[in-house]
């Protein structure tokens, strides 16, 4: 029920994600009604007549005495005469048609007649000419360059507006980027193991959404103050460096194989879209050739506006991705420990049956030596050779013994018999009380474990080489002190955060028999010291006894 429940949450939330780009992917239609045209060129023409290359994407320049911006494009070809919108307050404006002048106007900037200072030029039908703007503003404009659009109807506002959106676009997409990063960050902070280090995702997820909005639009919306502090230059320079500094604190190698492969994947996909959109005439690669020209005049912003967008996505892609793989093998372990469990309870059952057993065999004896007293009184010696074959078989079944404590004595002997079914030479050395006060479920497991590992080291060292397994165990000084040496072969691998790695055929399910004596250990105020050399591996610990007990 709670694997269903946890898939229908995550549809549920990929739903809503999907909900919200269909809520603002209308905002930005067109519908054809108002083709944008896009300056094909921007400078800055000195009052001396030179110019000077100009990004048209970034922020107003300030303008010298005698300095005006020019632009120029290329116009559409046309099939019935159309008009040329574009918004003429706020300074001096000039329009040239192939070196004609067409359009001039001088309008004062005025914050409150911006909707009635939109000129309108009729165009003949054609196509391909050359139009020319030349812009002295007397100030900072709403819209920087002037937006031209061509239109059979210039009262119509709708699409008038969507061309704004298009600024909305990217940050849509950061806005959900961040959340979800966010969403993350708060998740492993309830599951106590929080990375703080997606607070720099976060970070550079709000300069990517908040920043652009404040630069294309901020006069429209903000007071001068948080237009000033929301559209500062050194956000994108802190945005950048929150992102390096998050790429370096991650050290591991299977983070950088995945910002590899995000990496190479993305570059392919850009590639192939970008060839698609230069077969067909597409807007895409006009828009790299744009991009590339700027950066060979000099003009970074854009370039590092995108990259930094896409470090975002992938940031958050493969912190995401490192998530799901830590619930994955969490859930690995917690299912490993389960069979374990299950398997040492049912060692704990089989040693209980074996106690029992003892215990029958012991009462018993008792019988038996009753019944052997009375042949020798009666001088049966026959028969009574024949009872103690029978019960030196049934104590040779059961030796030899270890202790005087009941389950230790069990453990030993299971152990024992396993050794020597591997061929394995078993010795223990046991002075403990028959009484111990420690619940059997923590020895038994710390003993099952410990003696379950030694016995399949040692049954695969080769045959011809020597195979041992020697246990020792006192109560000294109110402690509980174990020792355990076996002999192994091939080499020992070391976890980089501790630890050894399971040699068996699938680790990740295994190798938690040292993790659960380690528990235990540290349960009775101890540690679990483990040392080896090329052939010896040796377990040792002194369990805290509780007050009272006895030593042997």
């Amino acid at each position: 029920m709670k694997k269903w429940a946890g898939f229908a949450c995550g549809t549920a939330f990929v739903l809503l994600c999907v909900g919200v780009w269909l809520f603002f992917q209308p905002l930005t239609e067109t519908k054809g009604t108002i083709p944008y045209i896009e300056w094909e060129s921007a400078c800055l023409v000195s009052a001396g007549g030179e110019e000077s290359p100009l990004d048209p994407m970034a922020p107003q320049p300030e303008l010298g005495p005698g300095e005006c911006f020019r632009f120029s494009l290329t116009l559409p070809d046309r099939d019935t005469s159309e008009y040329l919108v574009f918004e003429s307050g706020g300074g001096s404006i000039a329009l040239f048609l192939n070196g004609q002048s067409i359009y001039a106007s001088q309008v004062p900037s005025n914050e409150a007649a911006l909707d009635s200072t939109q000129a309108q030029v009729a165009l003949s039908p054609g196509g391909g000419e050359s139009l020319v703007m030349e812009l002295v503003p007397d100030g900072q404009l709403p819209i920087f360059p002037p937006l031209l659009r061509l239109t059979e109807d210039p009262s119509a506002q709708e699409d008038t507006i969507a061309y704004a959106n298009y600024y909305t676009i990217p940050a849509v997409f950061a806005t959900i980027i961040t959340l979800l990063v966010w969403g993350l960050f708060l998740l492993r902070l309830y599951e106590r193991s929080p990375s703080w280090r997606l607070l720099l995702v976060v970070f550079a997820g709000v300069v990517a959404v908040v920043y652009p909005l404040v630069r294309g639009f901020g006069s429209n919306f903000f007071s001068p103050f948080g237009q000033q502090f929301l559209g500062w230059q050194g956000w994108p320079v802190l945005q950048i460096a929150a992102l390096a500094v998050f790429l370096l604190l991650h050290r591991e190698k299977a983070f950088w194989r995945g910002i590899g492969l995000v990496a190479g994947v993305s570059a392919l996909t850009l590639g192939i879209l970008w060839g698609a959109s230069a077969l067909t005439g597409g807007y895409l690669a006009r828009y790299m050739d744009s991009l590339l020209g700027q950066v060979f005049t000099g003009i970074y912003v854009n370039l590092l506006y995108w990259i930094s967008f896409w470090m975002i996505l992938v940031c958050a892609l493969v912190s995401g991705w490192y998530f799901v793989r830590a619930i994955v093998r969490t859930q690995g372990e917690n299912r490993a420990l389960q069979v374990k469990d299950q398997l040492l309870l049912e060692n704990y059952r089989a040693l209980e049956g074996r106690l029992e057993e003892i215990a029958a065999l012991r009462h018993e004896s008792a019988h038996q030596l009753a019944a052997m007293e009375a042949l020798l009184r009666e001088k049966n010696y026959d028969r009574l050779h024949e009872m103690l074959q029978t019960w030196h078989h049934e104590i040779d079944r059961l030796t030899p013994q270890y202790s005087r404590n009941h389950m230790v004595n069990a453990i030993l002997q299971n152990t024992y018999s396993q050794a020597k079914a591997c061929h394995v030479d078993f010795t223990a050395k046991v002075h403990v009380p028959e009484e111990l006060p420690l619940p059997h479920e923590d020895l038994c497991a710390f003993l099952m474990n410990l003696l379950e590992n030694a016995v399949e080291a040692a049954s695969q060292v080769a045959p011809g080489k020597e195979r041992f397994i020697r246990i020792q165990m006192s109560v000294r000084n109110g402690f509980l002190a174990i020792q355990c040496e076996n002999t192994f072969q091939g080499p020992l691998v070391e976890k980089r955060e501790g630890g050894l790695l399971s040699r068996k055929s699938h680790p990740e399910f295994h190798g938690f028999g040292i993790a659960k004596m380690r528990a235990v250990a540290e349960k009775y105020k101890s540690i679990l010291d483990i040392s080896y050399t090329d052939t010896v591996f040796t377990v040792q610990t002194a369990l805290k006894l509780p007050q009272g007990h006895a030593e042997a």
